[in-house]
């Protein structure tokens, strides 16, 4: 499995300085899950993320990273994260879906 994000991406979004490392294996699980989870829910889409992982992607694996590991300190807080994510992995299912119905405008 390919992660979509690294510790450098989710770091800032938790407020943790990127020299700090002693929080680096958790947030490394974390992403594993994250990207698992994007496959996951872009398969039920029947959508797969392609070798040159778009920005939206790895905005929702940073932000499902975020809150799996700020789900575990306070849930409560950690849904703006969720929200986050959701609405980049939206962003990417619905410019897949326009691209797939985008109307042939050439010469037949």
């Amino acid at each position: 499995m390919v992660n979509y994000c690294a510790s450098s991406d989710v770091k800032p979004v938790l407020h943790i300085d990127a020299a700090e490392t002693s929080e680096d294996t958790e947030i490394s699980d974390c992403i594993s899950d994250a990207s698992d989870k994007v496959d996951v829910l872009l398969q039920v889409q029947e959508l797969t993320v392609p070798a040159s992982v778009p920005t939206t992607i790895k905005r929702a694996a940073k932000f499902f990273a975020a809150w799996e590991y700020r789900r575990r300190r306070d849930p409560e807080a950690a849904q703006v994260f969720w929200y986050d994510a959701q609405e980049a992995l939206k962003e990417y299912v619905d410019a897949q879906r326009a691209a797939k119905t985008k109307p042939y405008v050439g010469m037949v």
